[in-house]
């Protein structure tokens, strides 16, 4: 195992990964000039989820094709690989991940949203208590909607946070910190976190998620699933909202829900929501406040 620089040379090496010029590199290439400033691949921070039947993971599509995928349960869940043509924040070019989030309004700004779009709000549940195993990339967020986890330092939670001696304790937490930065900060085509993530979810292929911290609904984590974790029936399709954006008063977001998709086999059935029902599905999204979320700026 290669010598661990001294803290100040180490802070110095991993800040200038984001100097170096991606484009056009292979995945071996861009993992051989990460490690050439890294050193090592950073350790992987993980908590274990307990979840059950009650909890509630959100993932919005738009822009559907209605005449040929509304009715296909599929259309509503991960991309196939051969339409992810570009990295994602989570996922690199050609491999597909399922993006979600335990709170609904932050799935749906992670769309960002325009006045009179039709938004698609997939509604997905545990298929029994299970425990899985996430690598974290948020500090203090809270995602304790659906009792999943309460407002805590989630990253002092890891089992390699707690086993690390004081020396290696500043390293580690200064490259977590870059990592968790650069998920909420790195621009596209996301070279880093992209890469990352492809190391943790399909080459370590240990953790069936990635937590990071959402850009556009900053006090709330997105959650990047490997898709092995739908394919197993882990996570179900319990549902599906079409939703109408309104924009109030050009500062406001307001959600209309409109009819609901109900699986049935691999097909969707559609039909008009009902009063209560809208009502329901509207205090899921909101908050406190009057208007469901202010535009980002």
């Amino acid at each position: 195992m290669p010598n661990i620089p001294e803290l100040d040379v180490y802070k110095k090496n991993i800040n200038s990964i984001k100097q170096i010029d991606f484009n056009g590199l292979f995945q071996d290439l861009i993992t051989s000039k990460i490690l050439e400033q890294s050193i090592l691949i950073p350790p992987i921070p993980t908590i274990e989820l307990s979840l059950d039947k009650t909890n509630k993971f959100y993932r919005v599509r738009k822009n559907i094709n209605t005449d040929k995928e509304l009715s296909l349960q599929k259309t509503f869940s991960y991309p196939d690989e051969c339409y992810c043509n570009q990295n994602g924040r989570a996922n690199i070019k050609g491999k597909s991940i399922f993006y979600c989030s335990n709170e609904a309004i932050t799935s749906l700004l992670e769309t960002k949203p325009k006045d009179k779009e039709i938004l698609y709000l997939g509604i997905w549940q545990p298929i029994a208590i299970m425990n899985i195993l996430a690598a974290t990339f948020c500090k203090k967020v809270t995602i304790e909607k659906n009792g999943i986890l309460g407002q805590v330092e989630l990253i002092k939670k890891s089992a390699v946070y707690q086993s690390l001696n004081t020396l290696n304790l500043e390293h580690f937490d200064y490259v977590i910190d870059f990592f968790t930065h650069l998920y909420k900060e790195e621009l596209e085509p996301y070279y880093i976190t992209s890469w990352f993530s492809n190391y943790i979810l399909y080459l370590r292929n240990e953790c069936n998620c990635i937590l990071y911290q959402s850009v556009e609904s900053t006090s709330f984590c997105n959650f990047a699933f490997h898709p092995n974790f739908i394919n197993n029936g882990s996570l179900i399709l319990n549902e599906v909202i079409k939703l109408e954006v309104e924009v109030v008063d050009n500062k406001y977001l307001n959600y209309l829900p409109t009819e609901i998709g109900i699986p049935n086999g691999i097909n969707v059935d559609w039909r008009q929501t009902t009063e209560d029902e809208a009502k329901y599905y509207i205090s899921i999204i909101k908050k406190d406040d009057e208007f469901t979320h202010q535009i980002p700026q």
